[in-house]
């Protein structure tokens, strides 16, 4: 495969195809992922049959993202917080769904790497006043 994708949006159906899994995984090239919109629009049963776990497992990066908040009526927040108590991730997991979103954006690298530090310093006081 000659992709010069950068990351691949909603793209929960590539655990369907081992090879693609593995070239994602092998170049760092994230997936996109929209648990609330997928059950919503069928593309999955519910948030247990997500194969968000299983893309986790094989090693991908995923960003997660609302699709469309006021359409769904969920927000990115929603979104984490469903992830984190269905698939028991703990802070330091849902600190890196966040920060991938930064990590693999479209920004210049200057700007991406100063959002990162402003990420990690926020995300460390909250650790101190709620952990």
């Amino acid at each position: 495969m000659l992709w010069k994708a950068e990351r691949i949006g909603h793209g929960v159906r590539a655990i369907e195809d081992v090879d693609l899994v593995a070239f994602l995984a092998g170049n760092d090239i994230p997936l996109e992922v929209c648990p609330h919109s997928n059950v919503c629009l069928g593309i999955c049963e519910s948030l247990e049959t997500h194969p968000f776990p299983r893309l986790l497992r094989k090693g991908l990066t995923l960003i997660v993202g609302s699709d469309d908040p006021t359409l769904f009526n969920a927000t990115l927040t929603d979104d984490l917080v469903k992830l984190a108590e269905s698939y028991d991730l703990d802070v330091a997991a849902v600190d890196d769904l966040t920060l991938n979103g930064v990590r693999h954006s479209f920004l210049p690298s200057y700007r991406k790497l100063a959002l990162v530090e402003e990420f990690e310093r926020e995300m460390a006081t909250l650790r101190g006043v709620h952990f």
